[in-house]
């Protein structure tokens, strides 16, 4: 099932209880050729981008919200 899975990142916040499963996930869909990318976000909490909101955002989220709208972009336009 893991080869069938469409062009893949993963966003992984360097503080999250979920990074190294990702890492793992992320490893084991390469292994099978698939195609994927894993992305570390240095210094960002799990949960970044909930935390980028108009009315008690922070600041400094605004750069992972950023990035990730980025990814998406280009996923899309791989699976065209």
């Amino acid at each position: 099932m893991l080869k069938r899975l469409p062009p893949c990142k993963f966003m992984v916040a360097e503080i999250d209880c979920l990074r190294d499963h990702a890492f793992k996930m992320g490893l084991r869909i390469l292994k099978l050729k698939g195609h994927c990318q894993i992305i570390l976000m240095k210094d960002f909490i799990h949960g970044f981008n909930n935390m980028d909101t108009n009315y008690v955002g922070v600041n400094e989220y605004r750069r992972g919200t950023n990035l990730t709208l980025e990814h998406f972009r280009a996923l899309f336009d791989l699976v065209k």
